[in-house]
């Protein structure tokens, strides 16, 4: 079986291949086909496959009950990764415009952050030259008191 495969069409060609070897006279057991279509199954199917092996004798097992079991088995898979997928997708959508929205708050707090270090800046460098008058000021005031 194929990876991607669905059970039913697996089934028919595993039933072709044995009506091709009844016509050649060479036939199996019920046992013989669900052994042959349990190794053939992809891992997503592992799980059942042991669930199988161990609940039932596999030598006794009907093939058309086996692969219903494995039908309805592939159903609930289908379902549940449609239902992981739809959740999936809306917490994408949420985290995405929450995501989009933080980067507009950034930066707009960049650039107030800008604006302030640049204002602060000229303050300070505004200071420093009234502090260098101030001393000069001070200095003569000083030396004219002598």
């Amino acid at each position: 079986m194929e990876i991607d495969e669905e059970v039913d069409s697996m089934y028919t060609r595993f039933t072709k291949i044995v009506n091709a070897f009844r016509s050649l006279e060479k036939t199996f057991s019920n046992g013989d086909l669900v052994r042959k279509i349990l190794q053939s199954l992809p891992p997503r199917f592992n799980p059942k496959v042991t669930a199988i092996v161990e609940s039932h004798n596999i030598s006794t097992l009907e093939i058309e009950s086996f692969i219903g079991n494995l039908m309805t088995h592939e159903l609930e898979l289908k379902i549940q990764n449609e239902e992981y997928s739809r959740e999936a997708k809306k917490k994408a959508l949420a985290l995405k415009a929450t995501k989009e929205n933080e980067v507009v708050e950034e930066s707009d707090d960049e650039d107030e952050v800008s604006l302030y270090v640049w204002e602060f800046r000229s303050f300070m460098k505004n200071s420093k030259r009234h502090e260098k008058f101030k001393r000069f000021l001070k200095k003569g005031v000083k030396e004219n008191r002598r």
